[in-house]
């Protein structure tokens, strides 16, 4: 069987900031031609995203659909096909925890190695939204 769509995954801490907001953006850019998802290290109890994360979206005219923060599991990491790790944290962890899939992960900023996206949850606003532009 041909698989026809190729499946993307990001992955931070809590599946509540950077990896839901990266997810989005990429989904609306390449629209049905890719499947994008997001999952966490361990995930916010929380319903939905940061509302930071939600007015970023807003502000930029950027789609995006209910999201409940997960966890990163076997599942997700054999459905796709790379996983973004958005800080050298979550990379290090996933590369120790998930060995049998070190080959499909890459972190998120690994072509600009002068960029780090770092979590932005403690950050002020103006601060969430300098990240959110990385991400962006």
């Amino acid at each position: 069987m041909i698989k026809e769509t190729m499946s993307i995954g990001f992955v931070c801490f809590a599946n509540y900031c950077r990896s839901p907001v990266a997810k989005m953006i990429l989904k609306n850019k390449f629209k049905n031609s890719l499947k994008v998802d997001s999952a966490g290290i361990n995930p916010m109890v929380s319903a939905g995203m940061d509302s930071r994360s939600v007015d970023y979206l807003k502000q930029n005219n950027i789609a995006f659909e209910v999201h409940n923060p997960k966890k990163i599991d076997k599942n997700f990491l054999n459905c796709s096909d790379v996983v973004f790790a958005m800080d050298v944290k979550v990379l290090m962890h996933l590369n120790k925890t998930y060995k049998n899939f070190r080959h499909k992960f890459k972190l998120f900023a690994h072509q600009q190695k002068d960029l780090q996206i770092r979590d932005p949850y403690r950050l002020s606003k103006e601060e969430y939204e300098i990240v959110m532009d990385e991400i962006k």
